[in-house]
């Protein structure tokens, strides 16, 4: 061990280089001056790390915000086209909270085969990405069950909007208009 700087040691570790292989062409990096302790080296992954993790909950949450205007827009069509009906079941006894427990009916299982095939995709490459889960580790089921538990509250909050509307639906004015 030696307590002298690691940068003043590139210049003897070049020439050992030199002294093996002549012919070995060295990248120009390790030509020059710019040569690097562990710590910078470290920091610098740490960065790359924080970087990429930033990025992909960031594309995370872009996901998760389309899948939410999908189940919308879906909902929100499907109560527009079939507004008569709800309107005359609604007029023959149907309660408003049925009329929103069956729209929240319609909503949910639409997500379920996206969420399965997410969840599947996840688990195999989540080995892959475990490097951003730090100490913990990459297949923690703690973290799936909030990623569901995270996209059913989202689907729900987006069926949310059109349940209430069909709810509000005036079932005298939708046999009015007939």
């Amino acid at each position: 061990a030696t307590d002298r700087d690691p940068r003043s040691l590139a210049s003897s570790l070049r020439e050992a280089v030199h002294a093996v292989d002549p012919e070995l062409a060295l990248d120009p990096s390790m030509m020059g001056p710019p040569s690097y302790t562990l710590g910078e080296v470290l920091d610098y992954v740490g960065r790359f790390y924080d970087t990429t993790g930033l990025l992909s909950l960031i594309g995370a949450f872009g996901a998760v915000w389309v899948s939410i205007l999908g189940v919308y827009g879906v909902l929100s069509l499907d109560i527009r086209r079939r507004t008569r009906e709800m309107g005359v079941r609604m007029a023959i006894g149907a309660s408003r909270g049925a009329m929103v427990g069956r729209v929240l009916r319609r909503g949910i299982p639409q997500v379920l085969p996206g969420l399965g095939v997410g969840l599947l995709l996840a688990w195999v490459v989540s080995p892959f990405f475990g490097l951003f889960f730090g100490a913990g580790r990459a297949r923690n089921p703690w973290v799936f069950a909030a990623a569901i538990t995270m996209y059913l509250a989202a689907t729900l909050a987006a069926a949310g909007g059109p349940a209430l509307r069909a709810a509000r639906i005036d079932p005298a004015r939708v046999l009015r208009d007939e």
